[in-house]
Parts: structure tokens; C-alpha cells; sequence
């Protein structure tokens, strides 16, 4: 992001389409506006997260009696989440035709920032429920928040113009 009055700018526009409920602009009209583009984020990453929470606790189910059964879950969570986010985000993040690279690229790209991401919120799982003692849903929230900053992050600066 920008700082000074070029990110004043860019919040002043995405609060005005908020004050007017102009939900056009503010989700689906392609933007290189950085916090609409985050905010656009953290309503598509919110809705993966939904996805992901209801595959990691419906997979947590018949394995809640192995000790690392949140490893396993986790994952597979993690996948659904991810595909139902590339595709989403193509949409209405970034314009999938300002991307700096072909889709097959793009994808394996944004695929391998989610997995270092999945890396990041495995071992974040690990310390919380293992070491530390948080209850599991807790340290998904807490893991996913921070992963989603990852998320965005990653693949603002490095797969879209």
C-alpha cells in the first residue's frame, strides 16, 4: 500500500461506495485500488475461511481420536478453501488480466503462497494446541487471521501488477 494522501484517496473512494451502497464498485468493478482490493480480501478470504472451517471440523470428526488429528484436518480444509479462493479472487480482487504471468502460472503461484501459508498457520496450530494448550478453534481463528494477511500480501506483490 501506498502511504500519504495517494491512500487517503483510495480510502475516501471505498468509503464513499460504502456511505452510497455502491456494492458494484465496491465488489466486483475491477479496482488497482489497494484497500478496496484488501477489503475485497478479507470478504472472500472470509468466506474461504467458512469453506475451510466447515471441511477442517467436518474432518476433524473421525479423527478426533489421533493425537495430531488437526494436521490432518487442517489440510484438507485448506484445500477446498484455496480453490474456491483462487477462482473468487480472479473475480473480484485482482484482475485476472492484470496478472503478470499466464493461469497455469498464476495458479501454481497463488497455490504456493497458500501453501507456505498453510506451512505458516500448521506450525501455528502445532504451537497452540500442543505446546501451548489454546483450544483448537481458537488457534484456527488466530492462524487463519494471520494467514489471510500472508494470503494478500503474497499475492498482491507478487503475482498482480
Amino acid at each position: 500500500m501506498i502511504y500519504g494522501d495517494p491512500m487517503k484517496t483510495q480510502l475516501k473512494e471505498m468509503l464513499g461506495f460504502m456511505f452510497h451502497f455502491d456494492l458494484k464498485n465496491l465488489f466486483l468493478s475491477p479496482t488497482k485500488n489497494s484497500i478496496i482490493q484488501l477489503f475485497r480480501s478479507v470478504f472472500v478470504g472470509g468466506i474461504s475461511t467458512v469453506i475451510d472451517f466447515i471441511v477442517y471440523a467436518l474432518m476433524r470428526i473421525p479423527l478426533q481420536d489421533l493425537q495430531f488429528c488437526d494436521l490432518i484436518a487442517t489440510p484438507c480444509g485448506f484445500i477446498v478453501g484455496t480453490v474456491f479462493n483462487f477462482i473468487v479472487s480472479r473475480l473480484l480482487i485482482f484482475n485476472a488480466n492484470e496478472s503478470r504471468v499466464g493461469i497455469k502460472a498464476e495458479f501454481a503461484g497463488f497455490a504456493v503462497i497458500g501453501v507456505i501459508g498453510l506451512g505458516i498457520k500448521e506450525l501455528l496450530m502445532f504451537l497452540f494446541v500442543n505446546l501451548l494448550s489454546i483450544h483448537h478453534y481458537l488457534s484456527w481463528i488466530v492462524s487463519s487471521f494471520l494467514v489471510l494477511v500472508w494470503n494478500f500480501a503474497g499475492r498482491k506483490l507478487a503475482l498482480y501488477k
